[in-house]
């Protein structure tokens, strides 16, 4: 009897294992959007950085955007110049396939304010690429200034 129990209590802690170390490397509901900047290839979708593209420079890290802070339920941050601010939040996740919101605006003298909804899928590479799909998102109405 006490063979049994134990026997099943080993196999009810084996059978939870992988759930535990999945959960360990999967990042947070509320890092998600964080998680998304951080690894979102902005040449593939549309918005200003796209002018300013660099041979190897992909992500927003790469075009001075640094450091994030939580804004309006997803991330934004400010370059390191201080000229642009570029937001993300999520509209829809599918898992690997996730709609955003991108926020897009110069913060210098200049006027360009976009805000656009759009898909993005993980790529092999690790980094979220535009599938060029763009739907609308009554959470994410689409302005351009």
């Amino acid at each position: 009897m006490k063979i049994c129990v134990a026997a099943m209590l080993v196999s009810c802690v084996w059978a939870a294992w992988p759930n535990v170390s999945l959960a360990q490397t999967a990042p947070r509901v509320e890092n998600a959007a964080l998680f998304v900047a951080e690894h979102l290839d902005v040449l593939s979708i549309p918005s200003s950085i796209y002018t300013r593209r660099r041979p190897g420079a992909n992500t927003l890290k790469d075009y001075g955007f640094v450091q994030f802070e939580k804004a309006d339920g997803g991330v934004r941050s400010v370059d390191q110049e201080k000229q642009r601010l570029f937001g993300i939040r999520i509209v829809e996740d599918n898992g690997g396939i996730k709609v955003l919101c991108i926020q897009d605006e110069a913060l210098n003298e200049g006027s360009f304010i976009s805000q656009n909804t759009v898909e993005v899928k993980l790529g092999r590479d690790g980094l979220f690429h535009g599938t060029g799909r763009v739907s609308q998102s009554d959470q994410c109405p689409p302005y351009q200034h």
